[in-house]
């Protein structure tokens, strides 16, 4: 039926078809002209129809003209939100690992507490949280203790690089939160951390 109504819009130079989609209404038409139509003839109502339809495939046919032109000097964000902990996981890194029994900073863990540091001061109102983990070996009180000397590692170079305490709070969670799970060196290396949070 679209095809027949968009013939005769067609046949009578009330409309033209420019693509595959853009249809153009030519000048003004009343509904006599449209009386003539096949299956149209006594339904004025349907007019309206026709009308509507040549709009909207008229607007489908330059809504990509419109997409092409929607966000010019404009810019679209792409990716994290600035500030927000998916930055801080994308710009800086949000964990540092240790070594077995130990809380003392390395190299690969100062370049990204470094890296945290630049981060904090270009977003001087976030606040954080530093939570020190261990593998699942050791008694609790043990983990838990060895937790928040990893926490107070991370938070102490935090602060010798001028980010204030205010800023930095510290929670040690022991074995009860492993990042990743089993009982081989890999797994216990990746719990051996300091996983730093936006609050």
């Amino acid at each position: 039926m679209y095809n027949t109504i968009l013939d005769s819009l067609s046949n009578k130079g009330l409309a033209s078809v420019k693509g595959a989609s853009l249809i153009q209404v030519k000048g003004a038409f009343s509904f006599d002209s449209l009386q003539s139509l096949p299956k149209v003839r006594n339904m004025k109502f349907k007019a309206f129809g026709i009308l509507g339809l040549t709009l909207a495939l008229a607007a489908c046919g330059s809504s990509s003209d419109q997409k092409a032109s929607v966000g010019e000097g404009v810019s679209q964000q792409s990716g994290p939100v600035p500030g927000s902990e998916a930055d801080l996981v994308a710009s800086a890194g949000d964990r540092i690992f240790f070594a077995l029994a130990q809380n003392k900073l390395s190299s690969e863990a100062r370049a990204t507490l470094d890296k945290q540091i630049a981060w904090l001061q270009r977003y001087p109102q976030v606040n954080i949280l530093i939570a020190g983990n261990c593998d699942d070996r050791g008694t609790e009180e043990y983990n838990i203790a060895l937790g928040q000397r990893r926490s107070n590692a991370a938070r102490d170079y935090l602060l010798a690089h001028g980010i204030s305490a205010n800023r930095i709070s510290t929670i040690s969670y022991g074995k009860d939160r492993p990042t990743v799970d089993g009982d081989n060196e890999e797994a216990w290396a990746q719990n051996r951390n300091a996983i730093t949070s936006v609050r």
